[in-house]
């Protein structure tokens, strides 16, 4: 995990731990593929609550290489699904623009 930057992230039990791990090095081996060259990954997370108990987590991913960069945001009240749909964004985006 050279190449990815993680910033403010929650604590995380072991599974969900794993699971993030597992989702972020799964997009960023597609994405090596793809392009057939080493990327940046930088993902940084931010959590809302303005009243309650319930927190919004927000994550903001830059991809860059040395041909493009892409940013992509997506939020959800569960960290492990704001995850997966901003991956799933970056990908979506890539394929679009290639």
């Amino acid at each position: 995990m050279n190449n990815i930057q993680t910033s403010n992230f929650p604590e995380l039990d072991e599974f969900d731990s794993a699971k993030a791990n597992e989702a972020i090095e799964s997009f960023y081996q597609k994405y090596a593929r793809i392009l057939s060259e080493t990327p940046l990954l930088s993902l940084h997370h931010k959590e809302y609550s303005k009243e309650g108990k319930r927190k919004k987590h927000v994550i903001n991913a830059k991809l860059s290489s040395s041909k493009k960069s892409i940013h992509f945001e997506a939020f959800d009240w569960n960290f492990l699904t704001a995850l997966q749909n901003t991956l799933k964004g970056l990908l979506k985006q890539l394929k679009s623009e290639k």
